[in-house]
């Protein structure tokens, strides 16, 4: 893939070249498939110090890119990641960072972006309705009562594996497709651009409650 790669991201690519081909080879992927997280001790730590979770975040929050595109940058980190089959919340770490940059609360932002590009919380991205199809805005609803939206549905669960502290999904809104999280484990409501949800025993999103 010809990206016209910058000096600063051809350091980027070699250097997270490296730490694939040292740290989390395909060898180690394949033995790992089986543990309890898939991944090695450590791994989302020295991910996030190699930056690759920080590329969507503003710098005002612990983010930032080295070429001041951070959708390029990810690129580059993807294709070294594809090639060895990189287990870890990539993919929906950034989504979801990208989702709190843009429509996230003060406050939401402030608990949550840090957390995420520093590896400290996983974070998991609910998109498919309770069959496992992709469904935006479907199977979750939220209803206006005064000042406040009353949730109600299930959401399919995202990827398993790992620390899962916070969810994220959609529900179908007055307006359309909106965003809702909560972290695991919670109760009461926990809004994320005004949203929350609760998990059901079988581990996929429930929300019954107020944001």
């Amino acid at each position: 893939m010809d990206l016209n790669l910058t000096g600063d991201q051809e350091l980027l690519r070699d250097t997270a070249a490296k730490f694939i081909a040292s740290t989390c080879p395909l060898t180690e992927v394949r033995q790992l498939a089986e543990s309890d997280t898939g991944l090695p001790d450590d791994y989302l730590k020295q991910t996030a110090e190699l930056g690759w979770y920080a590329m969507l975040i503003p710098e005002a929050h612990g983010g930032g890119t080295i070429s001041g595109d951070g959708f390029s940058d990810l690129a580059v980190i993807a294709e070294e990641r594809g090639r060895a089959l990189q287990p870890g919340p990539f993919v929906t770490a950034n989504a979801v960072a990208a989702g709190l940059a843009e429509w996230g609360s003060p406050d939401q932002q402030s608990e949550l972006l840090g957390a995420i590009a520093a590896g400290q919380t996983v974070v998991s991205w609910a998109v498919s309705g309770p069959n496992g199809v992709w469904s935006p805005g479907e199977s979750v609803t939220a209803v206006r009562d005064g000042d406040e939206f009353v949730l109600s549905g299930q959401r399919g669960t995202g990827p398993r594996r790992g620390a899962r502290r916070v969810v994220v999904g959609d529900c179908r809104g007055p307006g359309g497709t909106d965003t809702v999280r909560r972290p695991d484990g919670r109760g009461g409501a926990l809004p994320c651009v005004h949203r929350s949800h609760s998990t059901s025993p079988s581990g996929s999103p429930t929300w019954t409650s107020t944001a």
